[in-house]
């Protein structure tokens, strides 16, 4: 599906991850094919799906802008243009922040990250949030007026090129999202969800959580590699119901549970939320094996933006290049663990070929984690303080 989209509008290979997951927030928030293909066609044509997610401009263009909410000095460059559908200033950081619950003011790099910018653009769009237009006003079971969908975003120019990706990439679709399970099915759904540590309710209401946790749960699943982002299949189901049985067990020692966000009191998509790759599981199962020990966990997923860490390390999230920053990153995506109880030194944890990076505390290996990046170098040891 993916290669019949970029196919569509004659785009890079590149894009690809970018379209997953403009495809899987889309899904959570249950647009329909025409709806997505619409969020597609604005993700192309305002940042080339991704490939532009922060503006050339250097963004002093706006500074001194008190329209844009631009009134302190360097509030121009710091709040420039970012995500699939760019914003600008810092009055939209400011408010999106309060959308999403998440610190976009202190850390605006935030806005970049594929997942924060695809939540602003469907959300953007599909509850009037950037004009006050939404989308299922203009394309919904009756119609699909894309060049009248153009007024859903700040920028109204070229309605008719967007309406004619949107055209494309509907044609490519081919048919609408997956239907919704019967209620009883996504009711049993989310029990085993709940068994599993996720705090969805079981209401029977196929919604953006419930969504979400699933393909966390796929994600995450070590003992066979189930489908991210496919409603749940056979395969998914019954690895639901075994993980729910056995008290929400990950792999052979770790459940899922253990690498829940210790969030806000407010529930949302990533406050008390559960993310952990498959691929770190194996990794500390074989840390597990190589010690002899069993490995606690104490921090598994960190929201992006985590408001703990924040308080704790400002400095370290405004300089992502430093080694804790990265170590932050690996916490969001669910590639990396700080357990309670360390039994290596840092060279010593290092020595297995587990892990990316490892940050020690008293000599001791406290984090491990994979990188984010593909082909990381040998593995990086930092002290975390």
């Amino acid at each position: 599906m993916t290669s019949e989209l970029l196919r569509a509008v004659r785009t890079h290979a590149d894009a690809a991850p970018h379209l997953n997951q403009l495809l899987a927030t889309s899904r959570r928030h249950d647009l329909s094919a025409a709806q997505t293909a619409y969020v597609l066609a604005l993700a192309h044509h305002e940042s080339r799906l991704g490939l532009r997610l922060v503006d050339p401009a250097s963004g002093w263009g706006w500074e001194g802008q008190a329209e844009l909410g631009n009134v302190e000095e360097g509030d121009g460059p710091r709040f420039r243009g970012r995500g699939y559908v760019p914003i600008v200033g810092r009055l939209a950081y400011s408010q999106w922040a309060q959308h999403l619950d998440l610190p976009l003011v202190d850390c605006p790099e935030l806005v970049q990250s594929p997942e924060v910018a695809a939540d602003i653009l469907v959300q953007g769009v599909t509850f009037g949030r950037f004009t006050g237009r939404s989308l299922p006003e203009f394309v919904n079971d009756v119609r699909a007026d894309y060049v009248g969908a153009r007024r859903t975003v700040p920028r109204r120019d070229r309605a008719g090129v967007v309406a004619g990706y949107a055209r494309s990439f509907a044609s490519a679709l081919r048919r609408e999202l997956p239907p919704a399970p019967a209620k009883p099915q996504v009711r049993d759904i989310q029990r085993w969800l709940r068994s599993c540590g996720w705090p969805v309710g079981t209401d029977g209401i196929l919604g953006s959580m419930t969504r979400r946790a699933v393909e966390d749960f796929q994600a995450g699943y070590a003992f066979e590699e189930l489908a991210v982002g496919a409603w749940p299949d056979q395969a998914t189901i019954d690895a639901l119901r075994t993980s729910a049985a056995a008290g929400g067990l990950a792999s052979p020692h770790f459940r899922f549970r253990e690498f829940r966000a210790l969030g806000g009191p407010h529930l949302t998509l990533t406050n008390h939320a559960i993310r952990v790759d498959r691929r770190l599981l194996v990794a500390l199962e074989r840390y597990r094996e190589a010690t002899g020990q069993p490995v606690r966990v104490g921090v598994g997923y960190r929201p992006p933006g985590d408001p703990a860490h924040a308080r704790a390390h400002p400095v370290h999230l405004t300089h992502p290049t430093h080694p804790l920053g990265r170590a932050v990153g690996e916490h969001a995506a669910g590639l990396a663990v700080d357990v309670a109880n360390p039994v290596l030194t840092g060279d010593e944890a290092a020595a297995l070929g587990l892990f990316a990076t490892i940050g020690t505390c008293q000599g001791r290996a406290v984090h491990l984690g994979l990188s984010v990046r593909a082909g990381a170098p040998a593995p990086r040891i930092f002290a975390l303080g």
